[in-house]
């Protein structure tokens, strides 16, 4: 079973059963609807008791989540009125630069696993974004 939290359009999803502990997926989340825009450069985030409360999380995971989220940089608190996306776009570019660079990796790792080499690898990416374009 998972727990869904919805805020305006985004869905956040945690499985259950992952070797990922639950903060650091809901982290993980986070930092991609940030990375991706949908939670937007000074956007208010929900807060702990609306993010516990919709995912049926306890706050003190939600609390140690958005902790994780913020020494990214990528979040930021103002005492009174809650915890904000970052209007730094070198933090959200730097971040983003290195998600895509552990995403290939990842992507190039899994195809090597298949038996494929690099040079196969860049052929099969080309390939594929020559059928999107058309």
């Amino acid at each position: 079973m998972n727990n869904m939290v919805t805020e305006k359009m985004t869905t956040i999803i945690v499985a259950e059963k992952q070797k990922t502990p639950i903060y650091l997926e809901l982290a993980e989340q986070i930092i991609f609807y940030i990375l991706s825009g949908e939670y937007a450069m000074g956007q208010k985030l929900p807060s702990i008791r609306e993010l516990s409360k919709a995912s049926g999380m306890c706050a003190s995971t939600v609390q140690r989540t958005m902790d994780e989220v913020q020494r990214t940089g990528l979040i930021y608190t103002r005492r009174t009125t809650g915890k904000y996306v970052t209007d730094d776009m070198e933090i959200i570019m730097r971040i983003k630069n290195n998600y895509i660079l552990e995403q290939t990796n990842y992507f190039q790792q899994n195809l090597m696993l298949l038996g494929y080499s690099n040079h196969e690898v860049i052929e099969l990416v080309n390939t594929h974004l020559n059928w999107e374009c058309e």
